[in-house]
């Protein structure tokens, strides 16, 4: 693997890792998810996000993010 793949490949895993962390656990955090600026100007998309369900649906999207980076950086390595 070129170094430039290997840059490219580190960028991408961490990206997603990143990304993945913050869906997962954003959601369950009240500051950030109940209080959040954004579900004050649009009360219905408060009203909505405030579900479990939605909550859970945003969290599995973390976690698919997680098993992405994870098998991107297992499937890839040199070896």
């Amino acid at each position: 693997m070129q170094a430039s793949q290997r840059g490219w490949l580190f960028f991408w895993v961490f990206m997603r890792l990143l990304i993945g962390d913050i869906l997962l656990f954003v959601p369950w955090i009240r500051i950030f998810w109940d209080k959040n600026p954004l579900f004050g100007l649009f009360p219905a998309l408060g009203i909505f996000a405030a579900h479990g369900a939605v909550r859970g649906i945003v969290s599995g999207v973390g976690l698919l993010n997680l098993w992405i980076a994870f098998d991107d950086a297992i499937w890839h390595r040199d070896g």
